[in-house]
């Protein structure tokens, strides 16, 4: 966003504000970003889907930290969230709950 010297200035909540009501929006790191609601068809598909994995899928977490290169992945079992594994650098994973798909970690961190 530019003022009216054609400096960039950070987008303000007030910016938020103005998007039109069809549009979602969100500030990152100073900017603005607006962009169409889903269409219907595309949020029930999304419901759908994330109804079917949410079951078996639901007791997992995947703590990605492209910085230091780690992936860890949390079980949660029972009240409690344990580590399952540890993965780094520059290494194929195959890691639950998604073990039938090879993660390529050098993809991950933009290499």
């Amino acid at each position: 966003m530019s003022d009216r010297s054609g400096t960039k200035r950070r987008a303000t909540y007030d910016d938020l504000l103005k998007v039109p009501e069809p549009m979602v929006a969100e500030i990152v790191d100073g900017e603005l970003y607006a962009s169409p609601r889903p269409a219907p068809r595309h949020s029930v598909a999304a419901s759908v889907l994330l109804a079917d994995l949410k079951g078996p899928f639901q007791a997992h977490a995947w703590l990605v930290n492209p910085l230091v290169r780690t992936l860890e992945i949390l079980r949660l079992e029972g009240e409690r969230w344990v580590v399952a594994a540890s993965q780094g650098d520059q290494e194929t994973v195959r890691a639950e709950p998604f073990a039938a798909v090879a993660v390529e970690l050098p993809a991950v961190w933009g290499e």
